[in-house]
């Protein structure tokens, strides 16, 4: 009898861990509601202002004139303006205005497609372009910072939604046990016992 009621006092102790070890884990973890969404993929508009920076460049430096400047430069302002267009497509899906990619950059870049069809290849041309590239790096560094972060926060779901349920498992099959103990003791201890291990599941639906 003794054994058997030190048992219960074990097995009470162990269902009080268990549970403050449950309740932790809920507490410091979220359930997953899905995979984390993207909330958008920013296309490679670097690699593409990069070569369209060299080609300005290169055009400033180089000593075409007439007609044949003027189709090059008709092309630029067309690249420009296609990347243009994709930044702020990209801008108009992002949400939230604080989490907009590139800022104001589709302004610098549209006062690039003027001076390129007016023909003003200035140094000024050249350092704004310069200024739109390195935005674009940073825009690019941002987003994909958020995704990682985002594929992080989904992992973490993940153990969750897999942790949880074992120590709910583990929990039960103590309480089951408490059951299958309490069977052994008298009838006189028994509402003892039974209002011991029982105070448990009351402070459950206290959380």
């Amino acid at each position: 009898m003794q054994y058997t009621m030190t048992s219960i006092n074990n097995l009470a102790l162990m269902l009080d861990s268990h549970f403050d070890m449950m309740m932790q884990m809920m507490a410091n973890a979220k359930p997953s509601s899905g995979k984390g969404k993207k909330k958008g993929q920013m296309p490679n508009l670097s690699q593409l202002q990069q070569q369209l920076n060299d080609k300005i460049q290169q055009l400033k430096n180089g000593g075409k004139s007439g007609r044949e400047l003027s189709e090059e430069l008709a092309k630029m302002a067309a690249e420009q303006e296609r990347i243009r267009r994709a930044l702020q497509e990209l801008q108009e899906k992002m949400k939230n205005p604080g989490e907009m990619p590139g800022g104001d950059v589709p302004g610098k870049m549209e006062q690039t497609e003027m001076d390129l069809v007016n023909k003003q290849l200035s140094d000024e041309l050249i350092k704004r372009q310069q200024e739109i590239l390195t935005r674009l790096l940073e825009a690019e560094k941002s987003l994909r910072e958020q995704e990682m972060d985002e594929e992080r926060k989904g992992e973490a779901a993940k153990d969750y939604d897999k942790e949880i349920p074992k120590a709910f498992e583990e929990y039960l099959r103590l309480k089951e046990k408490e059951v299958e103990l309490l069977k052994t003791v008298p009838p006189k201890l028994y509402p003892y016992y039974k209002k011991e291990v029982s105070e448990y599941f009351k402070r459950i639906g206290q959380q």
